[in-house]
């Protein structure tokens, strides 16, 4: 197996530039599988991964703007379960508290509903959220970043990943590619594995005030209500382990449904009042708000987790959701 830990910057730069020889990078993937990839490859793989961002100029006015302290919420997937776009839906219930949020994510992988195709379900136009998404946060307080947007010359990489067909680190770090760094993070992982390894490389970013890295107990990489969470809590450059118990104890139904692109943006609409509730499975808004309580606790609008799940509940009933979504439609949907 080739030796990562040897490379320097230039062998990872032609590595994600599909400059070897198919054998050869098929050897580096192989060797990036989790079960051998250490915090320090990592590490330096999102040094050069980040170092090919494109950042558009309303990105640029946003980093240079210190009155924006920005939260993303995003999981790595890879839990081999379809699920509810719950990230996403705490986006806008940030926003719509207070939180000024720029989620940055992908159309799914492997699931039902990524974050784009739900955003698309929800009229959003693609093609303009990345390029506009730090104008979007300045005037709505939420902002979107369209992975292949931000990162154009990882193409050859995602095709060679394809072909490769097993999973690597790559299915980890998408979350931690938001190119402006946010303060503020609440991450899912599906991997035990892989839950130090991010916890240690969140450790040393610098621009990193507070995070939260979550795993449900059933390896869900987000935080379920009905089961204990475990993770790690980021802050000041000290790592330390947390958990969560379950803060309902009825069974869930959520393995039962079909978690569509079209029932989430139905089931979606529903819980923010933007229709009626005909079909709104019960266990969404304690999923939804247990997830953006950990974001309002973390962003530092609570003191504490329970008080960050109550207002959350409070933003959702009041509708104040249904007007952050509204406010974010038309500015997309009505320039």
């Amino acid at each position: 197996m080739i030796n990562t830990a040897i490379f320097t910057l230039s062998d990872w730069y032609a590595f994600l530039q599909g400059e070897c020889p198919n054998a050869e990078a098929f050897a580096i993937l192989e060797a990036l599988q989790t079960d051998f990839v250490s915090a320090e490859t990592v590490q330096l793989l999102l040094q050069v991964l980040q170092a090919q961002a494109v950042i558009n100029p309303s990105l640029l006015r946003l980093k240079e703007d210190a009155s924006f302290t920005l939260l993303d919420c995003c999981g790595t997937g890879g839990s081999g379960r379809a699920s509810f776009n719950t990230s996403t839906t705490v986006a806008f219930v940030l926003a719509s508290g207070g939180v000024p949020t720029l989620k940055f994510g992908n159309r799914a992988a492997t699931s039902p509903s990524g974050s784009f195709d739900f955003l698309e379900g929800l009229g959003l136009p693609l093609n303009q959220l990345s390029a506009q998404a730090g104008n979007a946060v300045e005037a709505t307080g939420l902002g979107f970043l369209f992975a292949p947007d931000v990162y154009p010359s990882l193409k050859p990489l995602a095709q060679l990943r394809r072909q490769f067909g097993k999973p690597t680190v790559f299915n980890f770090l998408g979350p931690l590619l938001n190119p402006l760094q946010p303060a503020f993070r609440v991450m899912g992982c599906s991997s035990a594995r892989m839950m130090p390894i991010l916890a240690e490389v969140l450790k040393n970013q610098t621009s990193l005030k507070k995070g939260m890295l979550v795993r449900s107990a059933s390896g869900m990489d987000e935080a379920l209500p009905n089961e204990s969470t475990e993770g790690f809590l980021i802050e000041n450059g000290v790592v330390q382990p947390w958990r969560l118990d379950a803060t309902i104890h009825e069974t869930s139904v959520m393995g039962t449904l079909d978690f569509s692109m079209a029932n989430n943006v139905s089931w979606f609409l529903q819980l923010v009042g933007a229709e009626p509730k005909t079909t709104l499975p019960e266990d969404l808004l304690p999923l939804v708000t247990l997830n953006a309580g950990l974001g309002f606790w973390v962003a530092g609008k609570v003191s504490t987790v329970d008080d960050g799940i109550a207002l959350a509940t409070e933003l959702i009933v009041s509708g104040a959701v249904h007007q952050q979504l509204q406010a974010v439609q038309r500015f997309y949907v009505g320039r």
